[in-house]
């Protein structure tokens, strides 16, 4: 049994190191995407006329801000810490 359980363990391993090679290959297409998103979110708020722009509504903006801008520190920390 714990052959099995030691193999299943390193295909797993083998497995997620695989996807974190592809995730950092593909980090400059993630990063393109979040900000064209915040920028058609920005974009769609500002259409609005004044009296429809909600107090959620930019709530929901600047939050969606805030997570991109944490997402791009934490990027940046890491790539800082592992270059």
């Amino acid at each position: 049994m714990l052959p099995q359980v030691l193999a299943g363990l390193a295909a797993l391993s083998i497995l997620s190191a695989g996807c974190v090679l592809w995730l950092q290959r593909f980090q400059p297409l993630f990063a393109a995407v979040a900000v064209a998103a915040l920028a058609y979110q920005g974009w769609l708020v500002s259409r609005r006329p004044a009296h429809r722009r909600t107090r959620p509504m930019f709530w929901i903006l600047w939050t969606s801000a805030g997570t991109t801008i944490v997402v791009f520190a934490i990027w940046t920390a890491l790539w800082l810490r592992y270059r």
